[in-house]
């Protein structure tokens, strides 16, 4: 029961940082080129 909790803790980790990470990479490309549509 603790080690299944322990992955879902991880796993949810893993999907912020991959959503942050997706967001720092939009607003560098937005800061390089920010004539760049966002829709």
């Amino acid at each position: 029961m603790g080690k299944n909790r322990n992955y879902l803790d991880a796993v949810s980790g893993l999907m912020i940082a991959a959503l942050f990470a997706l967001a720092g990479l939009v607003v560098l490309a937005w800061a390089v080129k920010p004539d760049l549509p966002l829709t």
